[in-house]
């Protein structure tokens, strides 16, 4: 297609807009790898080219003040009402379109299509740190230097976004050297302070059984908060994805968000936590009372008026300060039961020394990462003493409870040996189909049998020695 001479950029937007119009969707199937690869390249290079275009038009609407004129709103909340961007984005936008008009060689390469989007906020951010004591002839060789790295020109090695980042940081190494190390110390301290401004911490529910959460904090105080979370998360065994070859796998972020989780489970148990006083939060969960009788199938928490799955309710109910409020057919309040602690101090201490940890074979979870499960489950009148109960961890403690409605077998189940009173667990039968119960080794009985002599006897025992008979029981955690 032949564009005679020179086109405005509004009938570049209407030749373009008709071009997209016309193309035929379905024909991408029909084209080999290799064009469907340089077809989708190409296109990329359009979309960087036309943030270009956008970004320059967005300069020019703020240097006249257009929205301000025509529509009464500044750049940025004109940009929102028009064309449905967000905030953040908009922001994104007015910042690149305004530094873009101050370095114009970034905006060049940019309309160009030499430099990506993300590469040129990565180099206009840079530019925009520069003292403001150097002259126009540093700031101007610093421009150049970061355009070079980024488009690959005069032999330069082509920069990624992060690498340009880097070297943006350290551009006034380049372009005068002699105050480096004080301009170094003022940009630290003014990022220190606004990262201090900046921090935040807000959570928001998707309404799907999950929780958004977003963080800005301090690098330090990052650091110590990824230092705590990678610890946890390297420590975690799991022992069921060992023992159970059909069990989920799970991934590192899977981990991540189970390490984030017990944090804040540890610091709810933790005697000097603000308002929880040593035991944990208290879950006020509204139950339909025919679900009820069925095994709660349904629940809700109140407060954020979120559905709760069968399995939290279950899982969250074993070892918490529970408020149940049983609705009738019709909505009426039924019941509001009163906040017990389901299994007091006295009970968890026995159950610490008993189990000295989480009980599930292999795990190495501590007693402060796990809840006391019943395993006569609590929605089923179960009894909160030592011989219904069982430490758990938040990962095993979510594989044993149980499923109102699964076959037999279909899952682990724990229960309390009657010889000794130690916890054993029964893997799925597609694991064992006889179901041979497994224990944790702090649990196991070891027996030790002396050793025999040449001629059958009993052998002779070293000098300071005792003859060592019977069984030991294993413990610790």
């Amino acid at each position: 297609m032949e564009i005679p001479g020179q086109v405005t950029v509004e009938d570049a937007a209407v030749l373009i807009g008709a071009v997209l119009d016309r193309v035929d969707h379905a024909r991408t199937c029909l084209v080999s790898p290799a064009d469907l690869l340089e077809s989708t390249v190409a296109w990329s290079r359009l979309a960087e080219r036309a943030a270009a275009v956008q970004s320059a038009l967005v300069g020019q609407v703020a240097r006249v003040e257009a929205s301000m004129i025509e529509a009464g709103t500044p750049v940025r909340s004109w940009l929102q009402a028009t064309t449905t961007m967000s905030a953040k984005h908009a922001r994104v936008v007015e910042r690149r379109a305004r530094l873009a008009g101050r370095f114009t060689r970034v905006a060049a390469a940019h309309l160009a299509g030499e430099m990506t989007t993300e590469a040129a906020d990565a180099v206009l951010a840079g530019l925009a740190q520069l003292p403001d004591d150097l002259t126009g002839e540093q700031v101007d060789h610093g421009e150049q230097h970061l355009v070079d790295l980024a488009t690959g020109a005069h032999g330069q090695p082509r920069l990624d976004p992060v690498g340009l980042r880097q070297c943006a940081n350290r551009l006034v190494e380049v372009v005068a050297p002699e105050v480096a190390d004080e301009a170094l110390a003022k940009r630290l301290a003014r990022e220190a302070a606004q990262a201090a401004r900046d921090r935040h911490l807000t959570w928001t529910h998707d309404h799907h059984g999950s929780v958004f959460f977003k963080a800005k904090l301090p690098v330090a105080d990052a650091e110590t908060v990824i230092g705590v979370i990678n610890a946890i998360t390297n420590n975690a065994t799991r022992a069921a994805d060992q023992a159970d070859p059909a069990a989920p796998p799970v991934s590192l972020g899977q981990r991540r968000a189970d390490a984030f989780a017990l944090v804040f489970a540890r610091a709810a148990g933790a005697p000097d936590t603000p308002a929880s006083g040593g035991v944990p939060p208290t879950v006020h969960v509204q139950l339909d009372h025919a679900a009820l009788l069925a095994g709660l199938v349904r629940a809700k928490l109140i407060g954020s008026d979120t559905d709760l799955s069968a399995g939290e309710a279950r899982r969250l109910a074993c070892d918490a300060q529970l408020i149940p409020t049983v609705l009738g057919s019709h909505g009426q309040v039924l019941d509001v039961g009163r906040s017990v602690r389901l299994v007091p101090p006295r009970l968890r201490a026995l159950l610490i020394a008993r189990d000295g940890g989480c009980a599930f074979p292999g795990c190495d979870r501590t007693p402060a990462d796990c809840d006391a499960h019943h395993i006569d489950p609590w929605w089923n009148h179960g009894p909160t003493d030592l011989a219904n109960l069982v430490l758990l961890c938040r990962h095993h403690h979510g594989l044993v409870e149980p499923h109102p409605g699964w076959p037999d077998g279909a899952q682990w189940e724990v229960r309390i040996n009657p010889a000794d009173g130690r916890p054993e667990f029964l893997p799925p039968a597609r694991l064992d189909p006889k179901r041979r119960p497994k224990r944790h080794t702090r649990h196991t009985k070891i027996t030790i049998t002396p050793p025999t002599g040449p001629d059958g006897g009993a052998a002779t025992p070293h000098a300071g020695s005792e003859p060592r008979t019977g069984t030991t029981d294993r413990q610790g955690p």
